[in-house]
């Protein structure tokens, strides 16, 4: 069917322009267009036809292009009028028509206007006024418009019985007069938005657009680094307020606070929601001596959606690992086995474990990676893991991260790598942690994508990611500080590492007499900070390194030892007491939008 359609856009296209021929014509390698009859048939009228090299969509880019714009367009009106998926070809047609009438951001007129004349030769079935709901168009304008009354126009793209006539126009919908486009065809027109509406591609830019630009006006600054924290100083405290979409997280001392509820109030609608207990899912128990970050409640829905909530917990998020590479439970799929079918909740399954291990869980960080590598084939094995996972969780359900109110350290950080973690594509782990007064506060862990040599050179990479981490950390925490009025001391952040000669070797230099050569862009990086005594990078054994959590399997005494070294206890052994927080005056408020979606509000601390 679509080599036929093709062959007939070809003829209809050399019927219409006979004065320019098709000289070339570049196509993907599906089998209905490398038949034999249609390259005859290219050569007889004198096509070159072109195909790219196999996997490589960007050489035919422009009909890449092309299709994700009409998927972008059809999806939309599907969503908005709530019909079946059934109907997808029909809302890809109606795409398409839409694309040919809609005038280009660079030409007044529609591409079917250019090909055909200034009259478009497109008419829609009698009856029917076709319009396009295009944000930025130049041809109509709605003022006072609702998004109720601006769907009810975007219904007719897919509902082709439905009848609308020139007086079935929402109120404050007018159409201009003596506009080029209705001169062209009066059945065609398009809509231009005067403002924003929500589920637009741009909402979310032009909302933080229009926030940012009021709270700079008022005194606020923020910085590239974290362009979505705004931070206000006065002679007798500050406000740091945190951005997520439509909602706030404020702190700062009572009278900042009440200062900014109050100019907020009055240039938006909003809703003052309290003291933080949620932010993105996340719950925020507060002490008397700190808060408690967890995922509870969380935890609890995961479990019971994959049928886990009365499984036997276990002590550890995974199974030690064999030397042995074909008795490795990990390993990747064997010819002999089956991969699971749909019926298994695979790829929802790590969706929700790596939420966790992102947030507020970093003893699964590595468990899941490793489990996240098989999504495209898993296997009962990779399942079980899965499985392995959840009854570890179901065990420590209310563990979480737990930061002090005077934390006495400041961010000190470990770094590690698991030389052939992966020994079925020779690549190794790299692994690090970031701790502020003790507690996690930046963690990773990720499968190199280089080949390691040694274990020496999968150090050095390890290294130099967590320095490219703690450089970021630096500039974010110094610019809260210094705009918060904070006093700041600068001095250089401790990395520990448990590879002696890698130390070394950063320290010293490399020794050319021992032929070892290492990329610059790795172990330069690393040494030129080092250097600037931006970081400091300190020998520890292997048993003291946090970070070894983040790049192998542990024994449950290590693993338990490790879990706790970077503030993770459980709440059960965190003592509730009334909310006192930074010297009695540090106050957390939310703040929600009216108009837009609520969806959370994210929290800053420093």
């Amino acid at each position: 069917m679509a080599f036929a359609r093709f062959i007939a856009q070809i003829i209809r296209l050399r019927a219409h322009f006979p004065d320019y021929a098709i000289k070339k014509v570049r196509l993907d390698n599906a089998g209905e267009f490398t038949s034999a009859a249609f390259n005859d048939f290219c050569m007889s009228v004198g096509i070159d036809v072109k195909h790219p090299v196999p996997h490589v969509h960007t050489q035919n880019g422009m009909a890449e292009s092309l299709i994700k714009r009409l998927q972008l367009i059809a999806r939309p009106l599907i969503l908005r009028t709530k019909l079946p998926i059934t109907v997808w070809g029909h809302a890809i047609l109606h795409a398409g028509a839409l694309v040919q009438v809609r005038p280009s951001a660079y030409n007044e007129f529609s591409p079917i206007q250019l090909a055909f004349g200034n009259i478009a030769k497109y008419i829609p079935s009698p009856g029917i006024r076709v319009c396009g709901l295009y944000p930025n168009s130049a041809t109509t304008e709605i003022k006072n418009g609702t998004t109720e009354e601006i769907g009810n126009i975007c219904r007719v793209l897919v509902e082709p019985d439905k009848e609308v006539r020139q007086d079935d126009e929402p109120e404050g919908f007018k159409i201009p007069k003596g506009s080029k486009m209705l001169e062209a065809s009066k059945g065609l027109c398009s809509v231009k938005l005067q403002r924003s509406l929500y589920g637009l591609k741009q909402s979310g830019r032009m909302w933080y657009n229009r926030l940012s630009e009021y709270l700079l006006s008022k005194g606020y600054v923020n910085n590239a680094i974290c362009p979505c924290v705004f931070i206000k100083k006065s002679s007798t405290g500050f406000v740091i307020i945190a951005v997520y979409v439509d909602d706030l997280n404020m702190i700062g001392t009572q009278k900042e606070i009440d200062d900014a509820r109050t100019h907020m109030k009055d240039e938006f609608e909003m809703k003052d929601l309290g003291k933080t207990k949620f932010c993105l899912g996340l719950q925020i128990e507060h002490f008397q001596d700190g808060i408690f970050l967890h995922q509870s409640n969380y935890t609890k829905r995961v479990l019971k959606r994959f049928y886990m909530d009365k499984a036997t917990p276990l002590s550890s998020p995974m199974v030690n690992r064999s030397l042995d590479v074909n008795k490795d439970p990990f390993r990747p799929i064997e010819d002999s086995e089956e991969m699971l079918g749909p019926e298994v909740p695979y790829m929802s399954a790590i969706g929700a474990l790596m939420y966790l291990a992102n947030c507020t869980r970093p003893d699964i960080a590595f468990a899941t990676n490793l489990l996240a590598r098989y999504s495209s084939s898993p296997t009962r094995r990779h399942w079980n893991g899965i499985k392995h996972i959840f009854r570890y969780l179901q065990g420590t359900i209310e563990f979480g991260l737990y930061y002090s109110r005077n934390p006495e350290v400041g961010l000190v950080g470990f770094a590690d790598a698991g030389y052939l973690s992966d020994p079925h594509k020779a690549r190794s782990q790299t692994g690090y942690v970031f701790t502020y007064g003790g507690t996690a506060i930046s963690w990773r862990s990720q499968k190199q994508t280089l080949v390691a040599t040694s274990s020496n050179y999968a150090e050095i990479i390890a290294l130099h990611e967590a320095c490219r981490e703690c450089v970021w950390l630096r500039s974010l925490i110094q610019h809260i500080q210094e705009a918060s009025g904070v006093s700041t001391k600068k001095e250089p952040t401790t990395i520990y590492e448990d590879n002696s000669a890698c130390v070394t070797q950063l320290k010293e230099g490399i020794s050319r007499a021992t032929g070892q050569t290492h990329p610059p862009r790795f172990f330069s990086y690393t040494q030129e900070l080092e250097k600037n005594q931006e970081v400091d990078i300190q020998y520890v054994r292997s048993s003291d390194n946090a970070a070894d959590l983040f790049t192998k399997a542990l024994p449950t005494t290590v693993f338990k030892k490790h879990v706790q070294s970077i503030g993770m206890p459980s709440s059960r052994f965190v003592k509730r007491r009334p909310y006192l927080f930074f010297r009695g005056s540090l106050l957390r408020y939310s703040f929600s939008f009216h108009g837009f979606y609520p969806m959370g509000f994210s929290m800053i601390r420093f």
